[in-house]
């Protein structure tokens, strides 16, 4: 990009963000067209006052109706006169479009619209277009992702960086295709409807004593009942590193395998990992593999608890342990041990290429392979080749007859763990990790005998995409494709203690040798769906949220991941439309690491 205009965009951004703008409620009455006046101005629009622009409404050109806003410079500064319009945000929806009519004269640098998703969320100011000289009447656009969980207002104008003159008319902002007066808006958590939520929550709600097995099992037994013949119940957490949360699943996941028919229990980690622990489950030291292949926050007393169950010969037999997430340290050992019997040259050589493509440097490969013709340029390359030669292999194996069940599932994980290599290289858009951990469960739920529990984060699970497009796609594709086969149960705390570590990429390497520490709660917001949950009820409890007459009701809440909690870790979400079921507990603690 040109450099001049790099500096007109930064420059641009960096004043906006500081600039106090007239505010516009009124969604029937928006002054798109600058044809609503407020004295000799069009209402609700503001201008930046740089030295030797005018800026203001012109009653004499128009594109329609009698007026329009203009900017004008008959000095080729290096700076930009600007025209901004302000709306609250508040909307529901995945896409924002700015749309209008500029008309241009004698423009020496640029002219655009733009708009801004506030607090810095998105931006953009056509000053790469170039649109300069004298143009009649013509319509552009700006499309920007909307993030509506984070969006607090949007910013609307037109911008004339040097000399010329511009006219803007007709504006028009759409959400997903639709006037901003027909989008769904947020519903805040105002005090009447509080009162109502709390009120429902205590009519329907169960108690939950966890004060030993015997009374959670009794008071679980609504819960497993109303599931009835679902596929796949995915159950939640706000923070990874809470006891109880893994308390509670073990017992719902026990209770679901014995009394429901459950089979396999699929656990947010690496797929290969956890096919690695089932293979030597039964002659190795159950902590040590844990510590081996599982990420560090499962390393923990808790889940050791339901491995320690899992590991029976007589469950084992009935219920298949797996895992969701990507599989890129030892899928090629997994594959070798399976075809170590059979002697077959041309399979050999094809699960070898697949380990030196998954484990070697770029380098490495190329002076190995250099022969070959087919040499890597780069990391992302070198994983497309990885995922051909998946493809190569699960083609070899069906052609002689040799492709089991396992095998197919094998050589499934390590084709969408390299899928955006693939994606990359032949400019297709990639997958989110989300949307690849929900075609792996869905994978595993097309056996029409399966019956799935997942154990994953809230953010996860939740039946609704819930932060910046990307976080709950999981959730959201399997209750799309599985419907009311598809049950999430979420957990939630409003204080206490939790585990977490240090290390900002949970899945950056194959040393899961994080230390856990352990910290309290700290930012918990007075107004929030914990702080109304607890004046429900004080005690543990959980309710059918499909009972609550909610509507879009957006207030914060906490979800914490793999580490320690910050003010950004509270969201303002709908939490009665992310889940079918929720659990409440006021106070929980920290899961206890293993003994060493």
């Amino acid at each position: 990009m040109n450099t001049k205009l790099t500096i007109v965009h930064l420059i641009f951004f960096s004043l906006i963000s500081f600039t106090t703008l007239s505010q516009t409620t009124d969604l029937d009455k928006l002054n798109l067209d600058f044809e609503i006046m407020k004295g000799n101005s069009a209402k609700g629009w503001s201008d930046f006052e740089n030295p030797g622009y005018e800026k203001g409404l012109d009653t004499l050109i128009a594109f329609s109706g009698k007026n329009s806003g203009y900017i004008e410079s008959k000095k080729d500064a290096k700076t930009f006169g600007a025209l901004s319009y302000y709306i609250p945000a508040g909307f529901i929806g995945d896409k924002i479009k700015l749309t209008g009519y500029m008309k241009t004269e004698n423009v020496s640098y640029a002219a655009g619209l733009w708009m801004k998703i506030n607090p810095n969320l998105g931006f953009y100011n056509m000053m790469d277009k170039e649109i300069k000289g004298t143009n009649e009447w013509n319509e552009y656009e700006i499309e920007l992702d909307y993030k509506d969980v984070e969006a607090e207002s949007i910013e609307i104008g037109v911008l004339l960086a040097g000399k010329g003159k511009i006219w803007i008319d007709d504006l028009k902002v759409t959400i997903d295709g639709k006037e901003l007066k027909n989008v769904k808006k947020k519903v805040e958590l105002t005090a009447e409807i509080k009162q109502s939520l709390i009120k429902q929550i205590q009519q329907q709600k169960n108690s939950l004593d966890i004060s030993s097995e015997e009374k959670l099992e009794a008071t679980l037994t609504p819960l497993i009942e109303s599931i009835g013949n679902k596929k796949i119940v995915a159950i939640g957490e706000d923070t990874h590193g809470t006891s109880e949360y893994y308390k509670l699943r073990e017992a719902i996941t026990k209770r679901l395998i014995t009394e429901k028919g459950f089979n396999i229990v699929v656990l947010e980690n690496p797929y290969d990992d956890i096919e690695v622990l089932n293979n030597h489950i039964k002659e190795e030291e159950i902590s040590k593999l844990m510590k081996k292949h599982l990420f560090s926050i499962y390393q923990t007393e808790e889940m050791k608890s339901f491995l320690d169950w899992y590991k029976i010969d007589s469950i084992r037999s009935n219920v298949a342990f797996k895992g969701m997430d990507d599989s890129f340290w030892v899928s090629h050992e997994l594959l070798k041990d399976k075809l170590s019997e059979i002697q077959d040259n041309e399979i050999t050589q094809l699960i070898e290429r697949l380990k030196d493509a998954a484990t070697l440097s770029v380098r490495k490969y190329n002076r190995k392979y250099k022969k070959s013709g087919k040499k890597a340029r780069d990391e992302n390359e070198l994983g497309a080749f990885t995922y051909q030669i998946a493809i190569d292999l699960n083609d070899t194996l069906e052609s002689k007859g040799l492709l089991t069940k396992q095998l197919e599932e094998y050589l499934f994980n390590i084709k969408n763990t390299y899928i955006n290599y693939f994606n990359l290289k032949n400019k297709k858009p990639t997958q989110s990790r989300d949307e690849i951990m929900a075609e792996r469960i869905a994978y595993l739920a097309k056996d029409p005998d399966s019956k799935l529990i997942v154990w994953a984060h809230n953010a996860h699970i939740s039946n609704i995409v819930i932060i910046n497009d990307e976080i709950g796609i999981m959730g959201e594709k399997l209750k799309n494709e599985f419907g009311n086969n598809y049950l999430s149960i979420g957990m939630s705390s409003s204080k206490g203690s939790y585990s977490f570590f240090e290390n900002r990429f949970v899945n950056g390497d194959h040393d899961f040798d994080d230390e856990l520490i352990q910290s309290k709660i700290r930012f918990q917001p007075s107004e929030s769906w914990e702080t109304l949950f607890n004046e429900a009820d004080e005690n543990s409890y959980y309710f059918n949220v499909k009972k609550i007459k909610s509507g879009d009701v957006y207030t914060k809440l906490k979800l914490i991941t793999f580490n320690k909690e910050t003010k950004k870790d509270y969201y303002k979400l709908p939490i009665l439309k992310m889940f079918d079921s929720l659990f409440f507990l006021e106070t929980t603690n920290a899961t206890t690491p293993l003994d060493d």
